[in-house]
């Protein structure tokens, strides 16, 4: 017996549709933090983006735990800003996880 087989599969039809609404508010966000004018960028206007950005995340949370599939784990994106070392700590965790056959790709 593999390693996953005693794993069942997740419903990523089910997962994607309960997550497309906040997906793409999610990218929006990360387009306008990315293109987000220099003069524009206050810390108080920052700071709301990032509140945004946790409200996603938080309905994206109740979305799935609506699923059923809590034996999952859901690695939430990091956004555009995020500092590297953070940025590659979390891409090396998740190489870890992937060469274990542990991550499943959504997208």
């Amino acid at each position: 017996m593999s390693r996953n087989e005693h794993l069942s599969e997740p419903d990523i039809d089910e997962i994607r549709g309960r997550l497309e609404q906040t997906r793409h508010l999610r990218l929006m966000l990360d387009l306008l933090e990315e293109t987000l004018p220099g003069q524009y960028a206050s810390d108080g206007l920052l700071a709301e983006l990032w509140a945004l950005r946790e409200k996603f995340a938080a309905a994206e949370l109740t979305e799935l735990c609506k699923t059923g599939q809590r034996e999952y784990l859901v690695i939430r994106p990091l956004p555009p800003a995020a500092p590297e070392p953070l940025a590659a700590k979390a891409a090396e965790a998740i190489k870890v996880l992937d060469d274990l056959g542990l991550a499943i790709r959504l997208a």
